[in-house]
């Protein structure tokens, strides 16, 4: 039996009180949210994931909210939720823990495993769409920002499938990315 989470929408986020879900520790320990005075705050990625798995029921104005509801909402706040949502999907069902950031990077990668709470992130990940194109100033400065983890650059096709590339350096000129698959 699935445990079932309780959530509002508010803004950008999903709001979990600590009353309302009693299990809200396993939700810290596997990776999901941010622990704020008496919630839980969840990313759209996070609340999405949750949702997909029968795992979470998100109100808001005391109405329930259907998935795809929920993803509209979220689409009209970030365009680029798609691509995170997918890139966020593989990375959770390859057994990662990844955290949502703002910023120049889209999330904090951790070893399987690991608990995001006591770990450092092995990866930070920047995600693009592969029909637009790559600021190289942004791979830039998130090469200047890595501090003790590698770039990856989560590339998202038209239909859903992602390809990660382990950044090393830029070469400026011709604008060339040097990568390798990871």
């Amino acid at each position: 039996m699935k445990v079932k989470y309780f959530g509002e929408l508010i803004n950008s986020n999903v709001i979990l009180k600590k009353k309302k879900n009693p299990y809200w520790r396993v939700l810290l320990a596997e990776g999901f949210g941010e622990e704020k005075n008496d919630c839980i705050i969840l990313s759209p990625v996070e609340a999405l994931w949750l949702c997909d798995r029968g795992q979470l029921i998100v109100e808001k104005d005391n109405k329930k909210l259907s998935y795809d509801a929920l993803v509209r909402y979220f689409l009209s706040k970030d365009p680029q939720l798609w691509s995170k949502y997918f890139t966020y999907h593989v990375l959770r069902n390859a057994g990662y823990v990844a955290k949502p950031i703002q910023g120049v990077f889209s999330f904090l990668l951790y070893k399987k495993g690991e608990n995001p709470q006591s770990s450092k992130p092995f990866a930070k990940i920047i995600v693009f769409e592969s029909l637009r194109e790559v600021d190289i100033n942004l791979l830039e400065t998130a090469l200047s920002q890595k501090g003790d983890s590698e770039v990856i650059v989560a590339v998202v096709d038209e239909h859903g499938d992602v390809v990660f590339y382990r950044v090393e350096e830029v070469l400026r000129g011709e604008a060339m990315l040097k990568i390798r698959k990871s």
